[in-house]
């Protein structure tokens, strides 16, 4: 989700579906549609150290969730009505290797990685009363760094970056890396977004091409044909992992989102936004057969 982080927070100030880095995004309405996702398993927002958001929804019975994604798209938090309730809440969300004090009344939410995706989702009808009820509710909540907690803070503004294609698909601009340039890249991000533990088999198998936790990877062990191979060779392996999906009128549907562990091909051709924990779905998402479209289908 890299490539998507870079997009998506290339602005100066928040803009429809964009934000600066560690600045909320807020979707005024229902139709608001996030056209710079893309679903490489590599991560899309970052926290940078310690960082507060406060769910300030006191007396509001709205059905609200919040899951927090590591960089990896795997659910590590889910605040919201079904799990903290509807009162005010505050939260502290820490990266790998933070050691420092929670203060009183905040929650720690750790993180394995130090990118992380606040995913929020609002129950909304669509009528003009619940869209400003929930804006009302959306305008209440607040990130901040924690060193600056209890203080006026108005967050900086982004740099924007001339050279991040800002119009070309970024499923597009992930398909035409070489092989070398994302595992480049992929190298480069595993160094603050370490794997788990339960990686350690598949990480062992990739040292073979001299790709390893922690380190550069060194382009010159490579061969040049994968730049060619490989990338057939993936999307061969995405579509016989959705030949095993249920099919039905005409969809190709799953629920297994959300955690992941080591089932990898899972994480490859998920449709539409990052999903929530399991425990907390209400949706399951399809891909129609016939063109790329998704739909959310109430279970």
């Amino acid at each position: 989700m890299e490539l998507t982080r870079r997009v998506v927070t290339n602005v100066a100030k928040p803009e429809g579906t964009y934000a600066p880095m560690g600045q909320l995004i807020r979707c005024a309405n229902i139709r608001a549609r996030a056209t710079a996702t893309s679903r490489p398993r590599t991560p899309t927002r970052s926290i940078r150290p310690p960082s507060s958001t406060s769910a300030t929804s006191r007396g509001c019975s709205a059905y609200v969730l919040l899951p927090f994604l590591d960089g990896w798209t795997n659910v590590f938090a889910v605040p919201g009505k079904p799990t903290t309730g509807t009162e005010a809440q505050t939260y502290v969300v820490t990266g790998p290797g933070w050691s420092g004090a929670v203060p009183a009344g905040m929650t720690e939410l750790k993180s394995p990685t130090a990118l992380v995706w606040l995913l929020g989702r609002i129950y909304c009808t669509g009528t003009p009363k619940a869209y400003a009820a929930v804006h009302a509710l959306q305008d209440a909540f607040k990130l901040q760094p924690l060193s600056t907690w209890g203080k006026t803070y108005a967050p900086p503004e982004g740099e924007v970056d001339p050279a991040i294609d800002m119009k070309t698909a970024v499923r597009d601009q992930v398909n035409r890396l070489s092989t070398a340039a994302y595992l480049t890249l992929l190298a480069e991000l595993m160094k603050r977004n370490p794997p788990a533990a339960a990686d350690a088999s598949a990480l062992k198998r990739f040292e073979a091409i001299g790709l390893a936790a922690g380190k550069s990877f060194d382009v010159t062990t490579l061969d040049a044909r994968w730049d060619a191979r490989l990338p057939q060779l993936s999307y061969d392996r995405i579509m016989l992992h959705l030949a095993t999906l249920k099919r039905e009128n005409g969809w190709l549907f799953t629920t297994q989102t959300g955690l992941y562990g080591t089932d990898y091909p899972i994480t490859s051709p998920r449709p539409g936004s990052p999903s929530s924990h399991p425990a907390h779905r209400r949706f399951r998402l399809g891909i129609r057969s016939r063109r790329t479209r998704r739909r959310s289908r109430r279970d």
